[in-house]
């Protein structure tokens, strides 16, 4: 469920593209604006962030602390690959790292955690059934959170052109990755419901969502591509913060 070799090397190489720097600022953006989540007088997380870690985990940490948004000891950094979580907790063992697939770690961080932020780079296909089967497995993760701070942030990172693949557009993809994650987060709000309108209005631009060249908002999915290596083109992905 958590990142392969091939999702780890994507990650590495859309990281510092230019895209993939203002969706991760679209993202620092949710967060800020998340009711709760943020001290009064710092402005800083009060709360810790979790996320898949891969190859590019060092540069999104350093953006956090740069950004002085994380508060000390605040990342929690999860993958499969046994090697990479060992090299991580001898760079930087003040933060924790956990080896395992996300799903299995959930019973650890309700008990041993405070998360409210939930950067789920997984990396699969929009509107495929893995990225919709994993929601309510994070369930108990994302009620704890609304119920320490008020709110919870759950980024989802999936890859949109993999619809060529399936022989669909990513227009259509979209469609029913906002099908899944609204059947999927039914009833996580305390005080409303998320519906499909306020993820993708039913009157988006579908022509520039199929035109592999376009970057940019889509709803509340923020479309980018990495950087372009060898001849081929870069696979755009669609990440999707949602403030719960």
């Amino acid at each position: 469920m958590t990142s392969s070799r091939t999702s780890q090397a994507r990650q590495a190489a859309n990281f510092d593209g230019p895209g993939k720097i203002l969706a991760r600022e679209h993202n620092l953006t949710i967060v800020r604006n998340a009711v709760g989540l943020l001290t009064n007088d710092t402005q800083q997380l009060r709360c810790d962030w979790v996320e898949l870690a891969g190859e590019s985990v060092r540069q999104s940490v350093a953006l956090l602390e740069g950004t002085k948004l994380l508060r000390p000891g605040g990342f929690i950094g999860v993958d499969t690959n046994q090697a990479l979580i060992e090299q991580l907790r001898h760079e930087r063992p003040d933060l924790k790292w956990r080896a395992g697939d996300l799903l299995h770690h959930i019973p650890w961080l309700c008990t041993h955690a405070e998360v409210g932020v939930l950067n789920f780079d997984g990396y699969f296909e929009v509107g495929g059934t893995r990225a919709s089967a994993m929601l309510p497995a994070l369930r108990p993760l994302i009620c704890r959170g609304i119920k320490l701070f008020g709110s919870f942030v759950l980024i989802l990172n999936n890859c949109l052109d993999s619809a060529y693949y399936r022989r669909i557009q990513p227009s259509e993809a979209l469609r029913r990755q906002t099908a899944a994650v609204v059947e999927g987060l039914r009833g996580y709000y305390p005080r409303r419901e998320l519906c499909f309108d306020s993820l993708l209005p039913g009157d988006f631009d579908t022509t520039r969502v199929d035109d592999r060249r376009y970057e940019g908002p889509a709803g509340a999915y923020w479309i980018y591509a990495g950087k372009r290596y060898g001849g081929a083109m870069s696979l755009r992905m669609a990440k999707l913060g949602l403030e719960l």
